[in-house]
């Protein structure tokens, strides 16, 4: 839905136009909801709902996936004890968050991270209660695997990196990582569409571990992760055609690849311009985010 142009209208009351625009807009998508003829994609309640991530953990190892030893706290003794159970462990946020200094052009973002129990002992009370974390068993893998579930059809991209002290790929460079496409093992296959049946998803991006004795782990799933990821880097995976049979027909329908045009055949074309002018427009109105924090006044 557009943003409205804020020009014209006092600071002290921009905050209320946001307002009255964010509810406006749930109670058009409510409404569009309850209308039965119209095809939804992931509906919102589904999304908000299959976004917290301690359920997407419960749900999925009810479903018969393994996920990691997982303690959600802000108290500095659990997270200590926590830590040395496992030596390492991996910390990341609910949500990426940014934070940028204008005056040197610097950005620091929240990704996921290795501490271990010289780290924890450094940290203060006070540092560790700060903000709730995700604090995850640390395990050594093989290779990280973006999975994309498009209705009943199921994408996968293999990852592999040797950057030491690293374990997110969205902090490394093109050339530290290597892609390939994979095959999804039969029981992690249903153990997902088990998982976003019970969330309610039809379209979703889920990120697993594999470990060297090559046991699957689940970490998280995002219901409205950019499945186009693993097109662009493996060009054999053609997920935009299902995403489009879906759109079209409520489903993957057979020679879905064949009907519809893979991400290669897309970019360059008109529609693509299009599509480009548009998004590029809209970041242009859109640049803090609502996740950036100013540093220095700024």
């Amino acid at each position: 839905m557009k943003l409205k142009n804020m020009e014209g209208i006092a600071s002290e009351y921009t905050g209320y136009v946001r307002n009255e625009g964010a509810e406006f807009e749930k109670n058009v998508f409510r409404v569009l909801e309850l209308d039965g003829t119209i095809r939804w994609v992931n509906k919102i309640p589904s999304v908000v709902s299959s976004e917290i991530k301690s359920q997407q953990l419960a749900v999925a190892a009810s479903c018969g996936l393994k996920v990691p030893e997982t303690l959600i706290a802000t108290d500095p003794n659990l997270v200590r004890e926590f830590v040395r159970k496992h030596g390492k462990a991996v910390i990341k946020p609910f949500n990426p968050y940014s934070w940028l200094n204008k005056s040197i052009e610097k950005k620091w973002t929240t990704f996921a991270n290795i501490v271990d129990t010289d780290n924890i002992e450094m940290c203060s009370d006070d540092e560790i209660s700060a903000a709730p974390c995700i604090y995850q068993e640390y395990l050594p893998t093989v290779a990280d695997i973006r999975v994309g579930v498009i209705g009943e059809k199921v994408f996968a991209l293999s990852m592999h990196h040797e950057v030491s002290g690293r374990i997110d790929f969205r902090t490394m460079e093109e050339d530290e990582l290597s892609y390939s496409e994979c095959k999804v093992p039969g029981d992690i296959e249903i153990g997902l569409k088990r998982t976003m049946r019970e969330l309610g998803v039809d379209i979703a991006s889920a990120d697993f571990v594999v470990g060297s004795n090559g046991e699957w782990r689940f970490i998280e799933l995002n219901p409205s992760g950019a499945f186009l990821f693993l097109e662009k880097r493996c060009s054999d995976i053609k997920i935009l055609s299902a995403a489009a049979s879906l759109l079209c027909y409520g489903g993957v329908v057979d020679r879905y690849d064949e009907e519809f045009p893979s991400l290669g055949d897309f970019v360059g074309s008109k529609d693509h311009a299009k599509w480009k002018e548009e998004f590029e427009a809209f970041n242009l109105n859109n640049q803090a985010g609502k996740n950036i924090t100013y540093l220095d006044g700024h």
